[in-house]
């Protein structure tokens, strides 16, 4: 009752993180939160929003990054044209079918450092995620 929501000025980009330390987190968290920053994206931490709050930051999103997880499912309520998702070795298409039918264009990439011969580690590990890589998202 009474709850007054309001967007930041920076919120048609969202950067969606995952709490460092919990399955499918990014070790270097805090290196690719800054390096969202940098590029103008809002950085969010979806467990520590309200689930309202959350629709509302994705309805008016354009463009979403974030680690592979459920909270990107968010994304068919956004007006956002498009979604950028960081993956480990293992691709889950739930989100590429989200994105096709609501007219999203999807792209994911792929951890390089855990394909092609690298050490393989369950889905469910922490990773380190290539700030070049994040950088090229950000910028796409």
């Amino acid at each position: 009752k009474g709850h007054h929501f309001q967007l930041p000025m920076n919120s048609e980009k969202l950067y969606v993180m995952r709490r460092p330390g919990i399955v499918r987190s990014l070790v270097n968290h805090d290196q690719i939160k800054e390096l969202a920053k940098s590029n103008n994206f809002l950085p969010l931490l979806l467990e520590e929003m309200s689930v309202l709050d959350q629709i509302k930051y994705f309805y008016y999103a354009k463009k979403i990054v974030g680690l592979h997880g459920g909270g990107l499912i968010h994304t068919f309520l956004s007006k956002s044209d498009q979604l950028i998702e960081f993956a480990s070795h293992h691709l889950n298409t739930s989100l590429l079918d989200t994105c096709h039918v609501c007219g999203i264009k999807y792209g994911y990439l792929l951890n390089p450092n855990m394909i092609n011969g690298a050490k393989w580690e369950p889905v469910q590990s922490q990773m380190y995620f290539p700030p070049s890589l994040a950088d090229y998202a950000f910028n796409k």
